[in-house]
């Protein structure tokens, strides 16, 4: 009868055990899906469109307090490329750019505007004066909401 007892015991604590860590696994996964929708990766090929980009973000951060964000700068080919394949959600391009058939983008205009780097005063500065027409695409497979958010607020802000 003992026996029968200890091994029922031992039933129930493995079991509460197995109940737990189920539960467990579901939490931290939860909160990793949570984590990744906030998450906004966005790129560019112009450096005068850099300082427009991290006030938008910076507003962006504001309204969504748990959202991270990366910003990339390279070459419009490898920009466009990382945007099919899924690792960007948003993308500012040269309006000759051409995208994919997934692919969604909207035309603005920006005016280059001199950014700070550092607290020293080193500056980064477009040798070109005039305003530029740019291309800011984003995924319409799935996209995003952060990226619509950027896209409209990149659109109606003037620089």
């Amino acid at each position: 009868m003992k026996d029968i007892a200890l091994a029922a015991g031992f039933l129930a604590v493995m079991l509460l055990g197995f109940y737990l860590m189920v539960k467990l696994a579901k939490t931290i996964e939860e909160m990793q899906e949570q984590k990744e929708s906030y998450c906004f990766h966005i790129a560019t090929s112009n450096p005068c469109a850099i300082k427009q980009i991290m006030e938008i973000l910076s507003d962006m951060k504001v309204l969504h307090p748990d959202m991270h964000y990366t910003l990339s700068i390279g070459q419009e080919g490898e920009i466009l490329q990382m945007l099919n394949s899924r690792r960007l959600d948003a993308a500012v391009v040269s309006p000759e750019a051409a995208g994919g058939r997934l692919l969604m983008y909207r035309l603005s205009v920006i005016s280059p505007q001199p950014l700070v780097m550092d607290e020293d005063g080193a500056l980064l500065a477009s040798a070109e004066k005039e305003s530029q027409q740019q291309k800011v695409m984003w995924r319409m497979d799935a996209p995003n909401p952060l990226a619509q958010e950027f896209v409209h607020q990149f659109c109606i802000r003037k620089a």
